[in-house]
């Protein structure tokens, strides 16, 4: 993600995006049959973000964005600069456990 931010010709962030942190705010868990006797129900948790300074987590979660993205600038954050150039925050991800196809299909 982080080389495409900064190589593609359309992207606003062209040559100034070298790391990148993805990070989900919540993850979707779908109900899962394990078994005919043992079913685990959905749930959707709030997900700790431990590798975003909690300043720069409360900006992206504000932004009220499906995707929210925040470039890092060096001269205000120098010491999150040294890691990271930006933080791209997904509001609703989905699990990747069995039986996640029907949660995806519901909310497209």
């Amino acid at each position: 993600m982080a080389w495409q931010l900064n190589n593609l010709k359309k992207s606003p962030f062209r040559h100034k995006v070298y790391t990148i942190h993805l990070a989900p705010h919540k993850l979707i868990f779908p109900e899962t049959v394990i078994s005919e006797s043992l079913t685990i129900a959905s749930k959707e948790i709030t997900w700790v973000i431990p590798r975003i300074p909690n300043h720069i987590r409360k900006e992206l979660v504000t932004q009220k964005k499906d995707v929210a993205i925040k470039m890092i600038d060096p001269l205000e954050y120098p010491d999150i600069h040294r890691q990271f150039d930006g933080f791209i925050l997904i509001r609703k991800a989905h699990s990747t456990i069995p039986g996640n196809k029907e949660t995806i299909e519901k909310n497209w």
